[in-house]
This record gives structure tokens, sequence and C-alpha cells, in this order.
């Protein structure tokens, strides 16, 4: 095991505050119709970059083809939990350069196996072995599931099902208070970053999320379609800056977009 590999690759995600702010742009791996912002993935990557981003979160394709924007962020392969040869995808990453390996999982599925806790289990120790560090997104439930698990307490219970298997950052929902957001990090005992979901049409209201999350216990956003399908992602990436290390309230992030 390296874990001097993960912690010297946890510094290039998380800057010197202990957050970050990562772009997660691995949508085109699974959507079903072209995204506008991930046509032209480069150009959107330097822009994001430019705006202050700490890291990509990009499957292999597009982390191949724009190698040259990322500049000195972080990148975080995203794979498919599912696949049949997990342990080549940490070879993929580390043959890549990436900074960290990615994948999905979905506690208290309906049915046994389909959590994916085995596949994840074991990408876990392959990336520990390759001292890489390790992000997983719990969906409890799936992504089917009801409100009981959006709760801050089913949130929560996945958050450490996710850390329990070996990942050594939580991509996660914000639940919606500071004080949901504390049960969340008070029980995982790694990062949790939030994610950013659908395109807000409110951007006070989002950037006041990212404010609450943090204050809540969150270690940083790993955000995508709020900021790539955004008008300017470099202000918006700024904006989202502000409050995920600067401590900016909504509307006072809200000031880098005007």
């Amino acid at each position: 095991m390296s874990q001097a590999g993960v912690i010297r690759r946890m510094r290039r995600i998380f800057k010197e505050d202990g957050r970050a702010v990562i772009v997660a742009m691995d949508h085109g791996s699974f959507m079903d119709k072209p995204l506008p912002g991930l046509d032209d993935a480069a150009a959107t990557i330097r822009k994001a970059a430019a705006g202050g981003a700490d890291a990509f979160l990009v499957p292999v394709g597009t982390a191949v083809a724009a190698i040259e924007a990322f500049g000195d962020a972080g990148v975080i392969l995203s794979v498919n939990s599912a696949s049949p040869a997990l342990e080549k995808q940490v070879e993929t990453a580390l043959a890549i350069g990436a900074d960290g390996i990615k994948c999905m999982l979905y506690p208290f599925a309906a049915r046994p196996g389909e959590d994916l806790a085995g596949a994840v289990g074991f990408l876990a120790a392959e990336a520990r072995r390759a001292g890489l560090p390790f992000m997983v997104e719990p969906i409890p439930g799936g992504w089917a599931a009801g409100p009981d698990m959006r709760t801050a307490e089913a949130v929560a219970a996945g958050a450490r099902v996710a850390a329990e298997l070996g990942a050594t950052m939580v991509k996660t929902f914000y639940p919606g208070t500071p004080a949901g957001m504390r049960t969340v990090a008070g029980n995982t005992p790694v990062p949790v970053l939030v994610l950013g979901g659908e395109k807000a049409g409110d951007e006070r209201a989002l950037l006041t999320a990212v404010k609450e999350a943090l204050d809540g216990g969150a270690r940083g956003v790993a955000m995508g379609r709020n900021i790539w399908q955004h008008e300017d992602p470099r202000r918006m990436v700024a904006a989202v800056a502000a409050g995920g290390h600067g401590g900016a309230t909504g509307g006072q992030a809200l000031n880098e977009l005007r």
C-alpha cells in the first residue's frame, strides 16, 4: 500500500485550507443526448481552470483529449463501477497521470448486488495499493429512490458505507440544511464533497447552499451542470470558489457573476 501516494495526490485536490472545488464533467459517459458545455470539453476546462477550479472529474476520453487544458488542476478519473476489469481502470488512471479515481455506489438498493459494494470494495483496494485517492459517489436506494432516501440520515448512512468500503473522499447530496450536513459529515470519517445536481434556476440559492454545506462540515463541492452549462464557466467557478475557499455568503459570491 502506498499511503504516501494517497496523501500526496490528495494535496493536489484539496488546497491548503483543506477544501476543494471540483468540476464534474463525466456526464458524457452516461447521458443520452449531446450536452452543451461538454461538446468542446477542453475549452470549458480552460475556462473553469482560469476561474479557480482545483480539480476536474472526467472519464478517460475527456482526460486524454483535453490533457493540455487542465494546467495545474488535479484530475480524477471517473470509471464505471460495473466494469469487469476494474484493476485495469487503476492502471489507466496511473497511465494518464490522474490524481484520483471515482466510481458510483448504490447503498440500500432494492435487490442484492445492485449496490455494487463488491466492485467498489475491490476498486478501493486496487486504488490504495496504487497510491490513488478514491472518490465514491453513494446514491442511497439508487436514482429512482424516494425522498426517504434523501434525508440527512439516509445520506449520512450511504456516505458511511462508502467510507467503510475504502473511499478516501465521498461525493454526495447536500441534505438541505447546515444541521443536516453536520449529520452527514459527522458520520463520515473522510472528506465529504457535495454534488451540484441539475442546473439551478436561482444562482444566489445555489451559492448560499455551497456556503451552508461548508458551514455544516463539507470539505468542498463536486459540481457539474451548474458550471459547464453556465454562460460563463470561468466566472461561475470563481463564484463557487468565493464560497468554497473564501467563505463568502451567497450574496457576496454572486458578485463574481456581475
